[in-house]
């Protein structure tokens, strides 16, 4: 009839006290604390009549097994009554007729103030005759009379059901009832307890938590082991023992499966119904967790009794085992599968289970649930788990594994007997390191003598591969025709890898033919796929990362190609291909988006090129990449290197458009036009084959540059409009950039000559004012009074002595300048400084020279006439 004095380690509950007492108080008629055993409810009922005080009259009554007997139950509550009210006589019970509770009630109605009946271990009322008379107490109490009920269940009376009903209930529940981070915090400072590693391993659970502070706190241990060891001995066993032995073989079942449905046990215990186990194991312990997620009702066991039971190698689960895999391999859930299979010891089931479960796996790129699935289990116990290990360490760039399984076989003189989709796999292995090896033909000629595959998974497998080859060869017809079969499978089987890597496959074919519109939008759908399916760090979305970060380089966003291609090389790739093409791609953004004066980046990607020239590489990506690197040799003035790239191309390539316009382009860097104009005309008439798309677009935009040069815009408009056509049907900017800031002005100042052309101009016009402007700021004082000066077009000495600095300083200046504008000759830093608005877009120059040659390179020996003063006027 007393609650129980306070312990000295006891935690406060302060959140559930503020709760009990706000809505108790408010004038709530019934209170609960309703949980599993450990939970500390009369420890918090306690704290809670402690805080209430004077002003509340508490009769506390703690009921036994047999204290629902009416004549027991009945004495002991007018005697807690009587002993809360300071010796108060109360009627004896008779419960034979309502006479008695009315004068119960009638007495407690006189007592001023709020009476609270606390009945701990309410659980224990089954007694008819004390619940109805009980029903009737609850159901006439006066104003001033509250009931707490405490224990593990709600007695079954009907007025609190009318009660919660009316929402006159205060709960408090189990979820109330586990401790939060904060609570735990302010009584682990004097501990070595981790607080969030506590309160995963315990959910917060009171008893548990309240163990391994007490233990922390005597032992002076570790966390680990205050979290562990103490737990399991001295709570977690001795509960687990004091069930009875059906609950106890509930719960080691249900340990096996982790996480399930109630279908799921109904389908491990044979005969049996999978809710009334739950129920069973949930009213015995309370440690039974569950969660909803899309509709789909799980359970699982607490986590300190599935860690206790998880070590536990009863020979009688290996039936459940079994059944349970057979259950998910037919539910799909084939990760599940897969591991019941390997700790069931039955090596059909396994290799069943290998091919229904593992191989869906693979398809849906599940890589690291694969490797850490088949380390568990052990690649030994079966040839096909030894086979399939070694198609995804292959797969996530690991070669030793397929090779060594090939090695096995080889030795062996025949491979092991397999399943027939097995042997496939088998087969598509070596085609896939030979790919590797640049063995490109032979790994086609492997694929080639595959059989029909014999489902549409393993089908869309090799299809993948034999089109990825077919790429490297050049033969894009045949690898297109591919990917339309791939995009066949892919509405016949919805996997989102198939999708995915029929998306890659297209966009890049189109990237090979120089599509790179139609690319970008192909590899933005893959990747908008591997997304949704979590699929961004995936090795099969790869392909489309790089076929992204090319797209974005030919349309001049450098950040956005540098941002795939981060995605590339983040893991290891196992087409050489790949890898090859990232790590150019890689040294191109390192040179436009850093230091633009250091050659080591430009002979890197030079030598990269020579040698793509003497392997199977395509002629337009050697072209693509011959082209960025003469434009990163000119930059530097590293001609000897660039004419060491011309005789490579010549070797090997023979004369093409390329050829004539690097050469083209060196000669415009020195003024020479007519000879560019000459190398230039039979490119852009079509006499000589350039071996890419880019390659076209520069020759046009050079071609016009010369027309601008000298002035005759009509002619360059021509080679501009042209130019431009390609550039939207190909989604191609690079080509355009090439040709220098004085084209790039032209587009800008015309662009009304080319309305159907918009998008590129605004593509062009955001890379220039993204490129150069950011240089600019960086122009000294002096840099900018040279930039003043050089439309006056004076000599080197002219300006030397008109700012009284050596000839020396000038050149060093003037190359600062060009550096920083990205420009080349004085002409097209004039219209670029135009452009960027740091000089007026008129002929007079932003200052006068005192100097004598200057006025007569302009105006001639007898100085301006009266017209050309009213001119600069």
């Amino acid at each position: 009839m007393r609650p129980p004095n306070a312990a000295v380690d006891e935690l406060p509950r302060p959140r559930i006290i503020s709760t009990l007492s706000q809505k108790l108080t408010a004038g709530r008629a019934v209170g609960t604390i309703i949980g599993p055993e450990g939970y500390g409810k009369t420890v918090t009922a306690a704290q809670w009549v402690r805080h209430a005080g004077a002003h509340t009259v508490t009769a506390w009554l703690s009921l036994d097994p047999g204290d629902d007997e009416p004549d027991r139950f009945w004495s002991l509550l007018t005697s807690s009554f009587g002993f809360a009210l300071g010796g108060a006589a109360l009627p004896s019970p008779d419960v034979r007729d309502n006479a008695f509770l009315d004068t119960v009630l009638i007495q407690l109605s006189d007592v001023p103030g709020t009476v609270v009946l606390v009945l701990d271990g309410c659980h224990q009322l089954r007694n008819p005759s004390t619940l109805q008379n009980l029903d009737y107490l609850i159901h006439h109490a006066p104003e001033n009379l509250r009931f707490l009920l405490v224990g593990r269940a709600l007695p079954p009376v009907p007025e609190l059901y009318k009660l919660h009903a009316a929402e006159n209930v205060v709960e408090i529940t189990r979820a109330d009832l586990d401790f939060r981070r904060k609570e735990v915090a302010l009584a682990t400072k004097a501990t070595p307890l981790n607080i969030d590693a506590l309160l995963k391993s315990t959910e917060g659970w009171p008893a548990a938590v309240i163990l391994a502070l007490r233990h922390a706190a005597v032992g002076n241990t570790t966390p680990d082991a205050a979290g562990n060891d103490p737990l399991m001995e001295k709570l977690i066993e001795p509960l687990f023992t004091s069930y009875p032995r059906d609950v106890r073989w509930y719960m080691t079942v249900m340990s096996v499966l982790e996480t399930f449905t109630a279908e799921d046990l109904t389908h491990a215990f044979v005969g049996a119904h999978g809710e009334t186990l739950i129920e069973t194991v949930r009213t015995q312990s309370g440690l039974l967790g569950s969660e909803t997620v899309a509709g789909i009702k799980t359970y699982r066991l607490h986590r300190l009794l599935q860690q206790y039971l998880s070590t536990n190698a009863d020979p009688e689960l290996l039936p459940v085992r079994a059944r349970m895999s057979r259950w998910y391999q037919q539910t799909g859930r084939h990760k599940d599968a897969l591991r019941h299979a390997g700790r069931s010891q039955d090596p059909a089931l396994l290799r069943s289970s290998v091919k229904n479960s593992g191989l869906p796996l693979l398809w849906a790129g599940e890589f690291t649930t694969l490797t850490a699935l088949i380390d568990e289990i052990g690649p030994a116990t079966s040839a096909e788990l030894t086979l399939l290990k070694a198609q995804v360490a292959f797969l996530t760039g690991i070669m030793e594994p397929a090779k060594a399984w090939l090695q096995k076989c080889a030795a062996a003189a025949d491979i092991p007997q397999l399943d027939p989709v097995f042997e496939a796999l088998h087969h598509v292995l070596r085609a896939q390191i030979s790919l590797a090896e640049g063995k490109t033909e032979e790994a086609l000629r492997t694929l080639q003598q595959l059989p029909d595959a014999p489902d549409p998974d393993m089908d869309h497998f090799v299809t993948r591969i034999r089109a990825s080859a077919l790429l490297v060869l050049n033969r894009n017809e045949e690898a297109r025709a591919e990917a339309e079969y791939a995009k066949a499978l892919e509405i016949r089987n919805p996997n989102p890898v198939v999708v995915i890597d029929a998306l890659s496959l297209t966009a890049a074919i189109d990237c090979t033919q120089e599509l790179f519109r139609g690319a970008k939008e192909n590899a933005d759908q893959a990747l908008l796929q591997a997304e949704s399916a979590g699929l961004r760090y995936n090795a099969r979305s790869r392909p489309a990362r790089l076929v992204a970060a090319w797209c974005a380089y030919q349309q001049l966003s450098d950040a956005e190609a540098a941002y795939h291609n981060a995605f590339v090389g983040l893991g290891p790739t196992v087409a050489p291909a790949i890898g090859q093409s990232s790590a150019k791609l890689a040294l191109i953004l390192d040179w436009l988006q850093g230091d633009q004066s250091s050659d080591e980046t430009a002979l890197e990607l030079l030598d990269r090129v020579r040698h793509d020239m003497s392997q199977e590489v395509p002629p337009w990506d050697v072209a693509i990449n011959a082209l960025q690197v003469s434009e990163m040799l000119l930059t530097l003035k590293r001609y000897d290197a660039l004419h060491q790239l011309n005789l490579d191309l010549r070797r090997h390539q023979g004369i093409t458009g390329e050829l004539h316009i690097i050469s083209a382009w060196r000669l415009l860097r020195t003024n020479r036009l007519e000879q560019a104009r000459k190398l230039l005309a039979p490119v852009n008439k079509g006499f000589v084959q350039s071996q890419s798309a880019l390659g076209q677009i520069t020759g046009l935009a050079l071609a016009a540059h010369i027309e601008l040069e000298e002035e005759r815009p009509f002619k360059a408009r021509e080679y501009l409009l042209a130019a431009l056509e390609l550039g939207t049907r190909h989604g191609i900017s690079r080509g355009l950039h090439f040709a220098g800031p004085l084209v790039r002005s032209a587009l800008f100042r015309e662009r009304h000559h080319f309305l159907a052309h918009e998008e590129l101009i605004r593509t062009l016009e955001r890379a220039t004012t993204a490129t150069p402007s950011a240089g600019t700021t960086l122009l000294t004082q002096r840099e900018r009074q040279m930039l003043a000066l050089l439309p006056t077009f004076a000599t080197t000495q002219e300006l030397a002595n008109d700012l009284q600095i050596s000839p020396n300083t000038v050149k060093t200046h003037i190359k600062g300048i060009y550096r920083k504008l990205g420009v080349t000759n004085r002409r097209e830093a004039i219209k670029a400084a135009e452009h960027l608005g740091l000089l007026r877009r008129h002929r007079t120059p932003e200052r006068r020279l005192l100097s004598k040659g200057a006025s007569e390179h302009r105006f001639g020996a007898h100085g301006p006439s009266q017209n050309e003063h009213q001119v600069e006027l």
